[in-house]
């Protein structure tokens, strides 16, 4: 009877963690709203292992939290760099357009 509760809990986290992972297509490229997303995933995980009093069904979905939580950070850094890049190639595009004075030497 206990495999079936164990069962139940992993069944119920995924059947959640499936509804908010839907939401992804509708963030599009939204990068607050795609941070947003994880953020709700990692909160339901760790709601999940909160309620949970087996260690190693507790372990397992902390795990899972802390897979989501780096993926996360991943693509922190990931719009971080992207943001980065964008504004050194509006700085090159700028510059390239600025009339380059060139020094004429008399002879």
């Amino acid at each position: 009877m206990r495999t079936d509760a164990n069962t139940n809990v992993f069944y119920e986290l995924t059947k959640a963690d499936n509804r908010i992972l839907k939401e992804l297509d509708k963030a599009d490229k939204d990068h607050k709203k795609v941070l947003d997303i994880f953020a709700r995933r990692v909160a339901l995980y760790k709601k999940h292992a909160s309620e949970t009093d087996d260690p190693i069904i507790k372990a397992i979905i902390d795990a899972k939290k802390s897979v989501i939580m780096s993926d996360m950070g991943l693509l922190s850094a990931q719009y971080d760099m992207q943001a980065s890049i964008t504004k050194i190639i509006k700085r090159l595009d700028a510059l390239e357009k600025v009339p380059h004075i060139q020094n004429h030497k008399t002879q």
